[in-house]
């Protein structure tokens, strides 16, 4: 897909998912008049596309009263121009998958006004251990891919607000820290990435909701992940 950085920038903003534009640029890229023109089939954040979302999910009740969101993440493509460029500025190696789906988790958050940008700290459990990522709302994708490479101890007093972790190691997360958002989120296969999104009990269902479209359709639109809310 061809777009202009302009019409990504836009994009991201507005949350609409490029795929679903029509390019009038050079060779079909989109332009940012395409995205002032709007989506045209509607697939966006708003309402509509919450229901959508739902469509494709199960819904249930999970571990200590969280309400779960079971759903799939395709297996993310070639990474998009901005993105390789962004990395090669930095000195940075290739970006992973669970950069990918971290960054879509934490603005899932932030569309859905589950924390304050200041307190959205993410933590990363792996198999080579616990990683922190505070403030992680005012991170790009790139800083957050930098500070998530390697696993830390826990700074002192740190709070997740946000976990991402591996299939099996909600719960613990989840009696450990009783964090607004966990996700569970396993390796991508050729079909790709089954997860599992946790939203504590005390959130209102409409907020949940729409932290777990968000995050269905970021996982879908990485372009959608270069820029801040």
């Amino acid at each position: 897909m061809r777009i202009s950085p302009l019409a990504a920038k836009l994009c991201a903003r507005q949350g609409i998912d490029p795929a679903t534009l029509h390019g009038t640029g050079p060779r079909g890229r989109i332009m940012a008049a395409d995205v002032k023109a709007g989506p045209r089939t509607g697939r966006s954040f708003a309402g509509q596309s919450v229901r959508a979302v739902f469509a494709e999910q199960s819904v249930g009740t999970g571990p200590e009263g969280y309400t779960v969101y079971v759903g799939k993440a395709p297996a993310p493509g070639r990474l998009p121009e901005q993105v390789a460029v962004q990395r090669a500025r930095l000195g940075a190696g290739a970006l992973s998958f669970r950069d990918y789906v971290a960054r879509a988790l934490v603005k899932a958050a932030l569309r859905a006004e589950l924390t304050p940008p200041e307190e959205t700290n993410l933590l990363l459990r792996g198999e080579g251990g616990d990683c922190a990522v505070p403030a992680a709302a005012r991170k790009p994708l790139c800083r957050l891919a930098q500070e998530a490479a390697a696993p830390a101890p826990l700074p002192q007093g740190f709070t997740p607000q946000l976990v991402l972790c591996l299939p099996g190691q909600g719960a613990a997360a989840i009696r450990d820290y009783r964090p607004r958002l966990v996700l569970e989120c396993a390796a991508p296969g050729p079909e790709g990435a089954p997860y599992s999104l946790y939203a504590a009990p005390d959130l209102p269902r409409p907020s949940a909701d729409t932290a777990a479209a968000s995050l269905h359709l970021l996982a879908e639109n990485p372009v959608a992940l270069l820029l801040l809310p």
